[in-house]
């Protein structure tokens, strides 16, 4: 009796730190391929209207907000693809999703993975 309790007890506990291990990958993911994301595209973003003439306060501005819609598309990406959200209900803006359809078509988005 003692034994198969403890044995049940150390399997709950590995399951339980198999899935927290899989939540906090994902959120370190999501973190990361956000923030990548949004520092790459602003920078590109900014360079590229200022070569094309724009005042720099408004190349900063759209550099910004290009950055951010990128991100929030790449973060949807992500969350999408996890099995761990599956049955997790997200409402978005229809803009994100075609954004991400664009920008990961567009921009040849690829998803690195360490071995």
């Amino acid at each position: 009796m003692i034994g198969e309790t403890l044995v049940t007890n150390v399997i709950s506990n590995l399951i339980l730190q198999h899935k927290i291990d899989r939540w906090m990958r994902l959120l370190i993911s999501c973190m990361m391929s956000g923030l990548v994301t949004l520092v790459g595209v602003c920078g590109a973003g900014i360079i590229t209207h200022i070569e094309t003439g724009s005042n720099p306060n408004i190349a900063l501005v759209l550099g910004f907000a290009e950055g951010l819609l990128a991100s929030a598309a790449v973060v949807f990406n992500l969350w999408r693809r996890s099995e761990l959200t599956k049955s997790i209900p997200l409402t978005v803006p229809r803009a994100v999703e075609q954004e991400e359809t664009e920008i990961l078509r567009d921009q040849g988005m690829i998803t690195l993975e360490k071995k």
